[in-house]
């Protein structure tokens, strides 16, 4: 009686640990339209699934920095036919920035459509221009902080 007792004791706490390992990954949506990513930056972590959801026009998500490809992580039509793309974020990804764009003519040069994926990184630091200055003109960072231009 006591070995089955210690076995179903052990297999519930092992039940439990999985189960708050599926529940730590999480859906996020991020809408795709216009000339925008809707979040442009969201805060994820690795495990989570981002679902790129089609809202207008005729795009794609292609994973790369600005404007340029990368190794092909991804790439998705986003449209009237294809509405959503989902991608799972890999272990390997901890800590970093996966920055997407749209690479359908023009929308990421001339319309900024572009955005990454924040994935357990630090504080996010948005710096935008006013003219010719940089707003804020200073920024404290620490390292694993992302600096968005």
């Amino acid at each position: 009686m006591y070995e089955k007792t210690t076995i179903a004791f052990g297999l519930g706490i092992g039940s439990l640990l999985l189960l708050a390992g599926v529940a730590h990954a999480a859906t996020v949506t991020v809408h795709v339209g216009g000339y925008y990513f809707d979040p442009q930056f969201p805060a994820v972590q690795p495990g989570d699934t981002i679902q790129w959801v089609w809202d207008d026009g005729q795009h794609d998500v292609t994973s790369g920095p600005t404007c340029t490809e990368d190794s092909g992580l991804f790439y998705h039509a986003i449209d009237s036919s294809n509405q959503i793309f989902e991608w799972t974020i890999p272990s390997s990804h901890d800590g970093t920035l996966i920055p997407y764009y749209c690479s359908i003519g023009n929308h990421c040069v001339a319309s900024n459509q572009y955005g990454g994926l924040l994935v357990n990184t630090g504080a996010v630091h948005y710096v935008t221009t006013n003219g010719y200055v940089f707003e804020p003109t200073n920024v404290n960072v620490t390292a694993g902080d992302v600096v968005v231009w």
